[in-house]
């Protein structure tokens, strides 16, 4: 976090050093590094939901039931390598479709 915002502010001292304006820059700068920690948010809050369910499921089982929770961890994480890949395109094309709404209101 603190990156992005120390990037945005270096872009807007060198476009106060040019003379120039350009808020385009700015977003575009600002969104190439915040989206690899957009995406490591969502996949946190991901594994945070998965392990929810499972103390859930352990709590309704009445906790003593350790193997056959160890054995569903190890299927859904396998669905989840599956579909990361897919999760972070879907990310990423989030990202550039708010920037690109973003520069169509400016206009």
């Amino acid at each position: 976090m603190i990156q992005s915002v120390d990037a945005v502010l270096d872009e807007q001292d060198d476009q106060q050093d040019e003379d120039i304006y350009d808020p385009d820059i700015i977003a575009q700068i600002y969104a190439e590094i915040a989206a690899p920690l957009l995406q490591e948010a969502y996949l946190v809050g991901k594994k945070d939901e998965e392990d929810a369910k499972l103390a859930a499921m352990e709590m309704d089982q009445g906790g003593g039931e350790e193997e056959d929770i160890m054995v569903l961890e190890d299927d859904e994480m396998e669905e989840e390598e599956i579909t990361e890949h897919e999760e972070e395109s879907s990310v990423e094309e989030e990202i550039v479709s708010d920037v690109e709404v973003s520069e169509e209101s400016e206009e």
